[in-house]
């Protein structure tokens, strides 16, 4: 008898080809993710951007390949004000399971989240919402992650990684 539902091996199969259709097509990027029990109060459960005094936020630094979704001319909101000039820009990105694992992370315990910080084109972006992507039939198990990314010029995310 057949079921409709991935078998583990057929799901490892949909992973592989998720990880190589990025690796054809995707771009370098550098991906933060925070550790969030350092940068997290523990009462109040803020962000607390203080280690030791130190002043610092605490990442940990990948380097993997995305698929990034970005048109500088359709993606960027353009303001001027009094305030001064701001530009916010938006892009989605694509990231396999494969490859999110094979450079130490793990979709168990740390997977990626909102607050984390990509470098990508030369640009930082903050990863402001995230989820999987790509599940198989109706099962939990994915072959990638999503994000939505946003940059802004007034509050640019390198200066949490620096």
């Amino acid at each position: 008898m057949s079921y409709i539902y991935p078998s583990a091996t057929e799901l490892a199969y949909y992973r592989s080809l998720e990880a190589e259709r990025f690796g054809l097509t995707g771009q370098s990027c550098t991906y933060w993710s925070l550790t969030r029990s350092i940068n997290v109060d523990p009462l109040y459960e803020e962000p607390f951007d203080f280690i030791l005094g130190q002043g610092d936020w605490a990442y940990t630094q990948y380097t993997v390949v995305m698929a990034i979704e970005f048109q500088e001319e359709e993606n960027e909101d353009v303001s001027v004000r009094d305030e001064g000039f701001d530009i916010d820009s938006t892009a989605v990105a694509y990231l396999s399971y494969n490859e999110w694992v094979a450079n130490g992370g793990s979709a168990d315990s740390r997977s990626p989240k909102v607050g984390d910080v990509v470098l990508c084109m030369n640009k930082y972006f903050d990863v402001i919402k995230t989820g999987s992507s790509g599940n198989l039939i109706d099962r939990s198990s994915a072959v990638g992650f999503k994000f939505e990314l946003k940059r802004r010029s007034k509050f640019d995310p390198d200066r949490k990684t620096t």
